[in-house]
């Protein structure tokens, strides 16, 4: 069936998508997602081997038995030892100020590295979230996380856009990267030990 002359004429326009603005429910995940992972970075930077407290305390298993018996009750362990962790932070003001200055470092480089991504797609009109962490509890993520990422929820413009946005990630972390560095090497100390290896045994620290 035809379309007559009295028809009007359908006009039909595309809009762009613009960046769309973060709802109160991702801000809350962001901060969310945040707090969890300064937590558990804290936590891990007191643990070895970032930190000053042991992971296993107690003889090694000499037997079969005793190695099955250790294994059985490793989720209990884990928990006393993430419990003990906590009270020593809150109860201890060097201890906390120990894990904080592991866990603000590491987070400062990871959101340096994301910010770099996050400014080249403000730069390039590319819409992408704030960067999201992920948190991980102590020593199955060794550092308490396994870092972060933004999401991209529009097209690419360019092939150039898309070098300049993923570059700009690993240049922004470096940068940060460097005063870490330079802080952390004017600080360092030496900790004596009291462990003398046997003999021709092997060490690993």
């Amino acid at each position: 069936m035809g379309m007559s002359d009295e028809n009007p004429e359908i006009s039909v326009e595309v809009f762009g998508e613009g960046p769309m603005p973060p709802t109160r429910s991702i801000w809350l995940r962001h901060i969310a997602l945040l707090a969890v992972t300064v937590m558990t970075s804290t936590m891990a930077g007191v643990l070895y081997p970032f930190g000053i407290l042991p992971i296993v305390t107690g003889p090694d298993p000499q037997t079969f038995g005793e190695a099955m018996a250790i294994l059985a009750n490793l989720p209990l362990s884990y928990a006393a030892m993430l419990a003990g962790t906590v009270y020593l932070l809150f109860s201890d003001i060097d201890v906390l100020a120990y894990g904080l200055s592991f866990s603000l470092s590491l987070i400062f480089i990871l959101l340096s590295h994301e910010m770099g991504h996050y400014i080249a797609c403000r730069i390039y009109r590319v819409d992408a979230t704030l960067p999201f962490f992920i948190p991980t509890p102590p020593l199955i993520g060794p550092a308490g996380t396994f870092g972060a990422f933004i999401k991209i929820r529009s097209p690419f413009p360019s092939r150039k856009s898309i070098f300049d946005i993923g570059v700009a990630g690993p240049i922004a972390g470096f940068i940060a990267l460097l005063p870490i560095a330079v802080i952390g090497l004017i600080t360092m100390k030496q900790v004596p030990t009291d462990f003398v290896p046997e003999p021709g045994s092997l060490v690993f620290a």
